[in-house]
């Protein structure tokens, strides 16, 4: 073993196999660096003799590794115990032993439904073959909330639409619809209620459908939600309301 001090400037502590290793490619040092490679945060890493090279280097053994605070890798800024800025990719299965959040999105409909402008609610649940996708009869055990099938509790925190769509009456004029309601339906008080409003835009029907995102929104203490539904204010036209997506997050 021998200890280097590489460059009178740079502060770099090199751990080399060998007192005198030649400067080569394929012969590595343990480089303990004080001022870090590209920021002020010490590092410690592999490199070639001649200065040139990257190599890779191990940390612990098979008793595991112990870091007690937050581990970055791509951020020098983790605000997790593990924060990854980037792709993570794993060839099995990550698990989770506690309780947690699920960020996904749900299809709400794979159909269309044609919606008149005006002040009626429609719920968004286009299901063929289900008749009674109305309404109460939508989710008839609570919309996302309560137990599933393993008696686990399930609820949602906070989400967005997705709306695929397009205005029936124009061919190829742009089309804009403003405070258009997002609503839910209580079961309990068998009425409606505005949860968001959102502007739906599209270049008429020649064009097909356009995608439009809602703001986020909760459904606070509307807990015996049954459904959502949209309320497009004006008069005068229709608006295909195509496939929707629920998108959920913590």
């Amino acid at each position: 073993m021998a200890l280097n001090v590489n460059y009178s400037n740079n502060r770099q502590l090199l751990l080399i196999d060998g007192g005198t290793p030649a400067s080569t490619s394929s012969n590595f040092a343990l480089r303990f660096n004080v001022n870090g490679l590209s920021n002020s945060i010490p590092s410690i890493d592999s490199i070639s003799t001649n200065g040139l090279n990257g190599g890779m280097i191990g940390i612990g053994n098979t008793a595991g590794v112990n870091i007690p605070g937050n581990l970055g890798i791509g951020t020098l800024t983790p605000a997790y115990q593990l924060d990854v800025s980037g792709v993570i990719h794993a060839n099995s299965n990550i698990l989770c032993t506690s309780t947690g959040t699920i960020n996904t999105t749900l299809i709400l409909q794979y159909a269309y439904m044609d919606v008149p402008v005006g002040s009626s609610t429609f719920a968004i649940n286009a299901e063929p073959g289900n008749n009674y996708s109305y309404q109460g009869s939508t989710f008839n055990q609570g919309f996302l909330n309560g137990s599933n099938c393993s008696g686990e509790t399930i609820a949602w925190n906070r989400g967005r639409l997705i709306i695929r769509s397009c205005t029936n009456n124009t061919n190829k004029t742009a089309s804009t619809w403003s405070n258009v309601a997002i609503r839910c339906y209580n079961s309990n008080t068998q009425a409606w209620n505005t949860l968001t409003n959102t502007t739906i835009a599209d270049q008429g029907s020649f064009y097909g459908y356009t995608t439009n995102i809602t703001p986020w929104f909760s459904l606070g203490s509307y807990t015996t939600t049954t459904c959502l539904g949209i309320q497009i204010p004006g008069s005068g036209a229709t608006v295909r309301i195509g496939p929707t997506y629920l998108n959920l997050s913590s």
